[in-house]
C-alpha cells in the first residue's frame, strides 16, 4: 500500500488491508485481509503496521482470531498528529482448524491513518507444532 488511507471512527475496530499475498501453507485467504487457518496448531504470529495519524489520538493495533482480540496482541501508543508511526509485535498461540486471523486497529478519537509507502502493514503465520 502506498499512500493509501484508513477512516477511522472513534473507537471502532477497522481491518487494516494487506495488499500482498505471500506462500500461504495450510492457510486460506479469505477476503485478502483475512486468513483461514486450515491445520490446528501452535502457530508464532509477526505483525506490523506503519502510518500516520492525521490528528492526536490513542492509537490500538492487534490481531484478532474470529473476530475477537488475541491475548497479548495489543499494541497501545499515544500519536501526535502527522507522525509516522510503527507497531510491531510477535506471539505464539495456539489455532483451531477455521480459525479467521486477521489485523485490527482502532483510535480514541475520529481520524485518518496514512499508510506509509513500501510495506505498510504484514501478517505473517507460521505453524511451529501439532
Amino acid at each position: 500500500m502506498n499512500g493509501d488511507a484508513i477512516t477511522l471512527e472513534a473507537n471502532t475496530e477497522e481491518v487494516v488491508p494487506l495488499s500482498n499475498l505471500g506462500p500461504l501453507f495450510g492457510i486460506t485467504d479469505i477476503t485478502g485481509n483475512t486468513l483461514n487457518i486450515n491445520e490446528t496448531g501452535v502457530y508464532q504470529i509477526d505483525y506490523f503496521f506503519q502510518g500516520s495519524s492525521s490528528e492526536a489520538a490513542t492509537i490500538t493495533f492487534e490481531v484478532f482470531e474470529n473476530s475477537n482480540v488475541i491475548n497479548g496482541s495489543s499494541i497501545v501508543k499515544t500519536v501526535e498528529a502527522n507522525a509516522s508511526e510503527t507497531f510491531m509485535g510477535s506471539l505464539i498461540t495456539k489455532l483451531t482448524d477455521k480459525d479467521e486471523v486477521s489485523l485490527g486497529i482502532k483510535t480514541s478519537t475520529g481520524t485518518t491513518m496514512t499508510l506509509s509507502d513500501g510495506t505498510s502493514a504484514y501478517l505473517n503465520i507460521i505453524k511451529i507444532s501439532n
